[in-house]
Formats: structure tokens, sequence, C-alpha cells
């Protein structure tokens, strides 16, 4: 079977196109080396946020579209995204006054327009005894603080998974642990797919589009001048560094303005997320390679003291840091660019006029813009296989009315209630709320799939909501395949900072189970699980439906 497009890269990114592309009607297909959302797309402080800090830049369509991605996803995933209050201290300088805050959300409101259906709650300005009731660290100087609302993920690896269960959904077929190691050619030398190698089995297939697109993140520049075999303009990274810390104590997000070793002060965050308080994000210069960048190595002290140096609370040290998120992000073009001085808006490459027509390369920062950013490719990508004299295979819209005045709901969106009041009664009200959240209106039927399964209702590990019966529904029906992806993706105890042998034990006990319901003839190994595993390069490429993920 040859695919319209095929996506190479499965972030927040790569997963967005192929939901936009299989939406329009066009056949996809969707490849990720390591597992959905493994990435950068992990790096987070979990917010979508709206477009206020665009204001400092007057950048006003940008505060008018972030506003409007920020109301869309919290309508696409009502399960996933809750509101998060936030906020922001004032002093006496007439740039970070109250009157200030004041004109600058005024005009953030009236750019953002009239509020959609599940509006963030409004905004409003405090005194400084106020302030420091919400937040007491706040530094000295302090005179009052504006208070407001972004948009939170429960968790941002699950909004990724129910992207790429929305594309599938629409058609696409999807395969993790698969790399593109070759770029194919059509008789006129065009780009005509990527020949993909299984990582977990060794399994190579060819998969065939009209039209190929790299949005592979940070690796992007240096896939695509692989696969095509000539080097490209070289791009200037910041690695971002975002911690996990113990629960600080704080209900509120806050921002405090820092100063690092080098450079001009900016502003750090402290977010609190499910029992534990984000720090970040920490930007630094990178000049090395970002094929040989390791997360694990990242040092989390610069960060610490830079924090450390900007309030008035507890000192927090490497002992404190439960887990380091690191991750490299593109900078602005020019000479001794900031580390801080992201990419604000995405490259979109046709590389037709280099002579490999059918080739798209993306590179973009932003996971709130993520959807919007899939909607330009998508229009790339029809012109792109227009010239092949497919045009016709887009259906509905086009990008000239995105966003959507109503998103369709990701799965598990429509028909969602907080609680967890309808599940069974045997389970504790935390754990009840918590697969709620993890799945939506889907919830009952998950358990239902489970229910079967000895233990299925048991914690992963005590005091924490995470149930064996997740473990297993991964295993069985979203395609995860190693025990990283139940630890770390389909679940929150590795993003938590609560990974350990015993956890890994109770996920390699649900892959077996799902290697016994998958082929009863094998073996418990979940070592073998990808050549049986759905979704694989094989699967794709020949066009059979892949797991919808569904319960």
């Amino acid at each position: 079977m040859t695919h319209d497009v095929l996506v190479v890269g499965g972030g927040a990114a790569g997963a967005c196109i192929a939901r936009a592309c299989a939406r329009a009607g066009l056949a996809t297909a969707l490849v990720e080396r390591d597992d959905f959302g493994a990435a950068t797309s992990a790096n987070s402080l979990k917010i979508f946020h709206g477009g206020l800090r665009d204001l400092r830049r007057l950048d006003f369509g940008a505060v008018r579209s972030g506003a409007r991605e920020q109301a869309a996803w919290m309508r696409m995933a009502p399960h996933l995204v809750d509101p998060l209050p936030f906020l922001l201290p004032t002093y006496r300088n007439p740039g970070q006054s109250r009157i200030a805050l004041r004109a600058a959300l005024t005009l953030a409101g009236m750019l953002a327009g009239p509020r959609p259906a599940r509006a963030l709650p409004g905004w409003r300005i405090m005194g400084r005894k106020e302030a420091l009731e919400c937040v007491p660290d706040l530094p000295g100087g302090v005179t009052g603080a504006a208070l407001w609302h972004e948009g939170q993920m429960y968790s941002a690896e699950r909004v990724v998974w129910a992207l790429v269960r929305s594309a599938q959904a629409a058609g696409a077929q999807a395969a993790n642990h698969t790399e593109a190691r070759a770029l194919l050619r059509g008789p006129d030398g065009a780009v005509a797919g990527a020949r993909v190698r299984d990582a977990l089995t060794g399994v190579e297939a060819e998969i065939r589009a009209g039209c190929t697109v790299i949005a592979t993140g940070a690796t992007t520049p240096r896939l695509t001048a692989e696969l095509l075999g000539t080097p490209l303009a070289p791009v200037a990274w910041s690695l971002a560094m975002n911690v996990v810390l113990p629960d600080l104590g704080y209900r509120t997000a806050f921002a405090l303005r820092s100063r690092p070793a080098r450079g001009a002060p900016r502003q750090l965050l402290f977010v609190p997320w499910r029992g534990r308080t984000l720090l970040g994000t920490g930007h630094f210069a990178y000049a090395g390679d970002p094929a040989e960048f390791d997360r694990d190595e990242v040092d989390p002290g610069p960060l610490l003291a830079e924090a450390n140096g900007a309030w008035d609370g507890p000192r927090v040290d490497r002992d404190d840091v439960l887990l380091t998120h690191a991750g490299l992000l593109p900078l602005e073009s020019g000479r001794r660019v900031a580390p801080d001085r992201l990419l604000r808006d995405p490259v979109i490459r046709d590389h037709a006029p280099d002579g490999d027509a059918g080739l798209i390369s993306v590179l973009s920062v932003r996971f709130s813009y993520a959807r919007r950013l899939a909607e330009s490719v998508l229009d790339a990508v029809i012109a792109s296989l227009g010239q092949g004299g497919r045009p016709e295979r887009r259906k509905g819209r086009t990008s000239e009315s995105i966003p959507p005045a109503e998103p369709d709901p990701l799965p598990g969106g429509a028909g969602f209630r907080p609680g967890g009041d309808d599940l069974p009664a045997q389970l504790p009200s935390d754990v009840r709320g918590h697969l709620a959240r993890c799945y939506g209106s889907e919830a009952s039927a998950v358990l239902a799939s489970v229910r079967g399964v000895d233990g299925w209702d048991r914690r992963v590990l005590d005091g924490e909501p995470v149930i064996f019966g997740q473990f297993v529904h991964g295993a069985r029906a979203e395609m995860a395949r190693t025990v990283d992806d139940l630890v770390w993706r389909r679940t929150e105890i590795g993003p938590r900072g609560l990974a350990d042998e015993t956890v890994a034990e109770r996920a390699r006990a649900a892959l077996a189970i799902a290697e016994r319901a998958a082929d009863p003839r094998r073996g418990d190994s979940p070592e073998r699980r990808g050549s049986a595993a759905r979704g694989t390069p094989a699967r794709v490429a020949d066009g059979v439906e892949g797991d919808d993920g569904g319960s």
C-alpha cells in the first residue's frame, strides 16, 4: 500500500500532524523511533499557555492564537487539562507594577475575544498581603500580584497518546519503536517514503508515501541531512531543563524573576502538579552535537542555584530533585543569541526546490501550538501532493478557518465526568478519580477489559492511585511494548519520580499477560513481544488496521 503521507516522529508535533492529515482524508502513516511522546514532549511544566507571554513582544496575533489554542485543548481533552491558578508578583518598578499588569491582562482579554465554553476563570489584581498569603516565600519588595489561570495537563504523555489514538480513529496507521533508516525514491527521483526498522525485533519494512514529513524535534535537522546525504544549515540549540521536586506546599503556580550566572534576568516558574512541584524552565547554551545529547547526564545544579537566588523559600539542592527533564530546543537565528531566545515561529521546509520533492521537514518549539502547527504542515503536504496530481484527497475546511470554533474531543473527552463516581465502588476514591482523569469517559470500558486479570485492582505502589489493570490495559490496547512505555508514558509513575524495580517487575508481568493473550503458544518473555505487537512496521507498510488503543 502507498500512503499519501508518512510522518516520522511521534511527539506532540508529529502526532498532531498525523491526526490533521488523517482527519483531512489522507492515507497516513506515523512512525516513532522510541515511544510516542518519549522525548522533548515529556520535558515540560505541563502547561498550555494562553499567549500572555507574547504580549511582552507586542505580538498581538500570537496572543490571540495562544488564547484560542489553550481553549481548544481544554475543550478537546477536559479529562486531561484543568485550570491552573497562576500568580505573578508585582513591584514598584513601572514595568512590573500592578497598573502595568492590569493593563496587560485587560489587553490580553480583549485580544482573546469572547470566552468559549468551559472558559478559564477570570483574572484579578491582589494586594501585597493577599499575595503573601498565597505564596509566603515571595521575595522582598513585592507590592502585590496578578492572578490568572492557565491550562495544566494531568499527564503530558497521555495527551500525546490521545492524539495518536485520535489519528488512528481517523484511519492513520501508527508504529512506535520504529526508526526511519533510509528514504525511498520514485522513478522521477522524488522522495517516496522510507525504509524503517523495528528497534525491538530488527524487522525492516518499506513504507511508501507520496509525501514524507520529518518532525522529530531536535533530531530533525540531523536526521533530514542523514537521510538526504547532504548537510543542512546548522541550528543553534538551547538546553531546556525542568526538575521535579517534592511538594513544596504551594497550591498556586507562580513566577519569579531570576538572574542566571550569565545573561539577562528571566522568569522561573514554580508549578504544583500532582503532589509534586515542578521548577523551570531553565535555558542554557548547548554547543554539542544533538546526536550526542544525553538527558541522563544533565546537571540540574545551575537551575537550582538560579532558583535559590530568586526567592526567600527553602533552599533546594540536588538531593531534593526527584527527576530532571531536559531536551534541546531551537533558537532564533543570529549571532550570540541568548539561550532563552527560542524559535518564535515554526520552520516548515519543503525540500522540493532542493531537488527532493516529496520531503518536508518541521522544526518547532511549543507543545501548546502543536495543533495549529499541524494545520500549516497539512497545507504544505497538500501542496506537495498536488505536484503529484492528487490534491483532491484533501477534504473539509482549509487552514484559513483554523482553529475551528468547536474542535472535536480527543478519546475520552466527550461525556467526561470528573470524580469517577460511576466506577466500581470497590476502588478507593483516589483511584477512581485518577482513572477518570486518565481515560475520561472511557474509564469504565477500560476497567471492564481488565477485570478478569488477577490483581487488576491492586495499587502498583502503596499510596499511589495507579493500579495493575492500567499496566495490563497499556500492554494490551495502548501499544506499550516495553517496561518504560508502561511506567513512563501510559501511566505517570515515572514522570512523578516513582520508578523503581518493584514497578518494573509489575510492568513486566503485565507485558507477559498481554503476550500470552496475543499468542497463547508463546512463553511469557516480554522481550519477545515485538513480533506479536500490533502497529509494527510491517503492519503499517501493508496498510493493516493498527491498534486503535480502544477499550
